[in-house]
């Protein structure tokens, strides 16, 4: 294939210069015969011979003509040279048969080097062709290792992305697990809607994270719970706020709360019937105790028109047993006005009880006295007779005492024994006889005189046992009213 190409190259060489320079054909033709010559003498050469023959042609070489004689000259001194180098190891050939088996072997033509032959086109054909298939296998190779590749990395490239979302999937699954942890915390009791009230500032938190999770299979399912857990905290929350502390802790309820004034209680909707249950339960609680505070402020305003120094035993101890029966917070709203109440009862009570002693130790003298029942003794309570003045009366109480009399007398009234309205109503003597007593303006003996009718309201005049004038007393409804300052000043009529 060497010699085929050097000689291919050669050949195309020459025919370049033959063009360039016509005058050089002569030397060409000359050169050809020489080459010719050259190679029939070398078949019959040995190899000693033949190295002398090359150095020769290097020498040619050297002191050359021209250019196409050094070209010509350099070109049999390479065949030459190669020819020597691959066959030393067969010296014992003789040169005309190396000659023979190289010109057959590595040459297709080698006596005429210039001759334009066929089989040199063909060839170069040949070559050309060969290189076009390698080219082209090449080239397939190429696109063959070209789609593997890109096969390899689809493959790669899904492969990862595969394991990419097995992982993600993965970690979201952990972290929905995590959240999910963080709903039920929230819980003591998710069944029965026990809560615990120290979670709800995680609730912001738990509704921000929500959105972290909308790529999650079963988002749906959360966003369903984050909603109820919302609205279960939100109930609890409202209905706490209607309290002055948190009737509702922990899933219980609390019933040491007192409900604020002027709240609108409704029990929230939440879906949990047992929760619902117990939301109900705290407004109900919250009602009654409206209730009950109702009751005792109009109770209070009353005695308070009244005065509580002022009203009738019965009225106070009716006040007093309605406060007992009131829940303990609101007691404990009311305790300080309640206090004042109770006290008065006692007193009222203790005097009832002193003048109830009295009475019956005065009648008792009265009967064993062999004197008129009319006779007051200072030592002895002695009321006026239905009829008139008690003409005993007049000797101890005088005209200038009865002039101070807040109500004026009417003696035609007085003679009215029969009238109802000179019956003392129930407790209210005892009452007010207890009251005086209480504040010093009489001991255990006392006067009492019937002094007018109106209104159908019978009025009483208190003297002290010395004849001093104190108060008038409406019989009825205990309202009493005389000359001293700090207490009532009006007439009730």
């Amino acid at each position: 294939m060497i010699m085929v190409r050097i000689m291919s190259k050669k050949k195309r060489i020459n025919k370049k210069n033959r063009q360039n320079h016509p005058e050089n054909d002569s030397n060409d033709s000359q050169a050809k015969q020489n080459q010719a010559l050259g190679f029939e003498k070398a078949k019959t050469m040995t190899i000693g011979e033949l190295n002398q023959q090359k150095d020769s042609f290097d020498n040619i070489s050297v002191t050359g003509e021209n250019e196409n004689s050094v070209d010509e000259t350099k070109t049999d001194s390479n065949i030459l040279s190669e020819y020597i180098k691959s066959h030393q190891h067969t010296s014992e050939k003789t040169a005309k048969e190396k000659a023979i088996e190289t010109q057959t072997q590595s040459r297709p033509y080698i006596p005429n080097l210039d001759d334009e032959s066929p089989s040199d086109d063909v060839n170069e054909q040949n070559l050309g062709n060969k290189n076009n298939r390698l080219f082209k296998w090449i080239s397939l190779a190429l696109i063959v290792i070209a789609l593997i590749a890109g096969f390899v990395y689809a493959w790669n490239f899904s492969h990862n992305d595969t394991t990419a979302q097995s992982t993600n999937t993965t970690q979201l699954a952990e972290k929905v697990k995590q959240f999910k942890a963080k709903i039920q915390a929230f819980y003591i009791d998710q069944a029965n809607g026990q809560l615990k009230n120290e979670a709800f500032t995680n609730l912001d938190s738990i509704k921000s994270e929500l959105k972290d999770y909308t790529d999650y299979k079963d988002y749906a399912s959360l966003e369903k719970d984050v909603n109820t857990l919302s609205q279960e905290v939100q109930a609890i929350e409202q209905v706490n706020q209607y309290f002055n502390q948190s009737v509702i802790v922990d899933g219980n309820l609390v019933n040491t709360v007192t409900v604020k004034e002027n709240q609108n209680l409704q029990v929230p909707e939440v879906k949990n019937e047992k929760l619902k249950a117990l939301l109900t339960q705290a407004i109900d609680f919250g009602k009654a105790q409206q209730s009950e505070i109702s009751t005792l402020a109009s109770q209070l305003e009353t005695l308070n028109q009244t005065g509580i120094d002022n009203a009738s035993l019965t009225e106070l101890q009716a006040a007093e047993s309605l406060y007992n029966s009131t829940s303990a917070p609101i007691q404990s709203q009311y305790q300080s006005e309640f206090s004042k109440i109770s006290a008065q009862v006692q007193t009222l009570t203790e005097a009832a009880q002193k003048a109830a002693q009295a009475s019956a130790a005065g009648q008792a003298a009265s009967t064993s006295s062999s004197t008129d029942s009319s006779t007051t003794s200072a030592n002895s309570s002695v009321e006026a007779s239905d009829s008139s003045s008690s003409t005993s009366t007049s000797s101890v109480v005088s005209a200038a005492e009865r002039q101070k009399s807040r109500v004026p007398y009417d003696q035609t009234k007085i003679d009215d024994v029969n009238n109802s309205a000179w019956t003392w109503g129930e407790g209210i003597k005892e009452k007010v006889i207890a009251l005086c007593q209480s504040r010093g303006y009489i001991g255990s003996d006392y006067i009492l005189e019937k002094v007018n009718i109106i209104n159908d309201n019978g009025y009483y005049n208190l003297f002290s046992a010395d004849g001093r004038y104190l108060v008038s007393i409406n019989c009825k409804t205990g309202y009493f009213v005389g000359n001293g300052s700090g207490h009532s000043d009006d007439l009730d009529y």
